[in-house]
């Protein structure tokens, strides 16, 4: 009978139908409490994990940043700290070796450009350089005293502006027209005759394109006076001493001719 009890469907179950329910619906609610703390712990992690990934990367990209700019300023004893990310600190190192290269070249520039500098201060030779447009690049001491101007004001100014001479007006469209060097002299009047040996080239640059003109002059004025002076000296003393040495001559083709026997007349 027990068992048939038990077997009996209609028998009253051993627990209540309505706390099963409130068992699986407290376990639902459980359930989706942990699902929102995971949820929620997982979001934190996440934002903890990005703000600590861009504060590590940020910063070192900050002071790249701040690096740079102090590069592009000048100052390239400075040097990056490599941190952060590996690839971060390859990156820092590479622009520490960049900006050690171009320390090296930036001194080798000025080691160059003191030579530069100090031969043209102490040419004699008058040099400039032009651009393509016809404007002055450079201009050397000595050309400034040849035309009497400021070297460092001229400096990007025409040079039909600056120099207005036909003579070397002539020479800069021939230099300008011709593949070739061109080499003739030059003179005009500035209270006195002025005559220079002026040198005319092209300037190219690097693909050999055409980058302006250099012009080297050098006044022979000087060395004409002197030439004009030596060859008035030389006119001068064959004037004077030709009178005289003919005299000289005449009297030694006479002692010669017999002359010497007659002493009281050879003395004389």
């Amino acid at each position: 009978v027990e068992h048939a009890e038990l077997l009996n469907p209609a028998r009253t179950p051993p627990f209540d139908v309505n706390q099963t329910g409130e068992v699986d619906e407290a376990l639902r609610w459980f359930e989706y409490r942990i699902w929102m703390a995971a949820a929620v712990a997982f979001v934190a992690l996440l934002l903890a994990g990005v703000w600590l990934l861009g504060f590590r990367i940020s910063k070192p990209l900050k002071l790249m940043t701040e690096g740079a700019r102090r590069f592009a300023a000048g100052d390239l004893d400075y040097r990056l700290p490599a941190i952060g990310a590996r690839e971060i600190a390859t990156l820092a190192e590479a622009l520490n070796d960049m900006a050690a290269q171009l320390r090296e070249q930036m001194e080798t520039i000025a080691y160059q450009r003191s030579i530069q500098d100090a031969v043209m201060l102490t040419m004699e030779e008058a040099v400039m350089t032009l651009d393509n447009q016809g404007r002055i690049t450079s201009m050397n001491a000595a050309a400034g005293r040849l035309f009497q101007v400021d070297p460092l004001t001229v400096a990007g100014r025409g040079f039909y502006e600056v120099l207005r001479k036909a003579a070397l007006i002539e020479l800069v469209e021939r230099t300008a027209a011709s593949t070739m060097p061109v080499q003739q002299e030059v003179a005009w009047y500035d209270g006195d005759k002025r005559v220079l040996s002026a040198y005319g080239s092209v300037l190219r640059g690097p693909g050999n394109e055409k980058i302006g003109l250099l012009l080297v002059l050098r006044d022979l004025t000087r060395m004409r006076q002197l030439e004009n002076v030596r060859r008035e000296f030389v006119a001068n003393a064959s004037h004077e001493l030709r009178t005289p040495i003919t005299s000289i001559k005449g009297f030694v083709e006479t002692l010669l001719e017999g002359g010497l026997e007659d002493k009281q007349n050879a003395e004389r």
